[in-house]
């Protein structure tokens, strides 16, 4: 990954596959068929203080952003089981997918090289058009 690179209003996201919470592979396109947009957060780390707060916020603006046809998915390096916790615990009602390879996130241009990783939020249209960011 580069430190200057960054996916920009404009860019078109890579596509992924990734498991959710159950085991169940969750793409992208999939997503974008099924919403039109899609609401992508990538967080460090299920069950800590701050990226539950970001969790509990996004499942409390979902009917709001479904509202608007965009659904809301996030992104962390945990494991399926950790994922799994994390949803039962704050009913959380929206995909929380597992990348542990890291693959995605490289893709996302992602810096996951420290424990805090490179936050962000990213609104993609049906083409995979990045809308917006807004980076914490």
């Amino acid at each position: 990954m580069t430190e200057s690179r960054r996916l920009s209003p404009g860019d078109r996201a890579p596509e992924f596959t990734l498991p959710d919470a159950d085991g169940t592979p969750t793409s992208l396109q999939d997503l974008l068929a099924e919403h039109g947009r899609v609401l992508v957060y990538v967080y460090p780390a299920a069950m800590t203080p701050g990226c539950t707060t970001q969790a509990c916020d996004f499942r409390d603006s979902l009917p709001a952003l479904a509202a608007q046809g965009t659904a809301v998915l996030g992104i962390s390096r945990d494991s399926v089981a950790k994922l799994a916790e994390a949803t039962a615990a704050d009913s959380i009602p929206y995909p929380l997918l597992s990348d542990e390879d890291k693959l995605c996130l490289d893709l996302w241009y992602v810096d996951h090289a420290s424990r805090w990783l490179d936050l962000r939020i990213l609104a993609l249209t049906p083409l995979r058009t990045v809308e917006g960011r807004n980076a914490y």
